[in-house]
């Protein structure tokens, strides 16, 4: 897949999820997450922001998170983040250049 490709499958995972919920509403230029789904792309290769991880789960799961509390100004806790830092994490595997 292209990143465009993946773009939108991450923005529809967290549509899916939208974690905002019904604050998601009232966020002006939204745009169905995608400025978060770019971010999580750059972010999953990045090793100067979020240090190397073993496990590139593990990583995705931070990245997620991170990019989506900063964001927003929420506190998301790993355990929130997890079943759509997995969806992302598999589609970020099919990333191709």
């Amino acid at each position: 897949m292209t990143a465009d490709e993946v773009s939108k499958e991450i923005m529809k995972v967290l549509n899916d999820w939208n974690p905002l919920g019904d604050r998601a509403k009232h966020i002006p230029n939204l745009d169905k997450y995608e400025s978060e789904a770019n971010d999580i792309i750059y972010f999953f290769d990045d090793d100067l922001q979020f240090p190397k991880y073993k496990d590139k789960k593990t990583k995705v799961l931070k990245v997620v998170r991170t990019i989506i509390n900063e964001a927003f100004n929420i506190y998301l806790t790993e355990e929130e983040c997890k079943i759509p830092a997995e969806k992302i994490y598999n589609i970020l595997l099919n990333l191709t250049d």
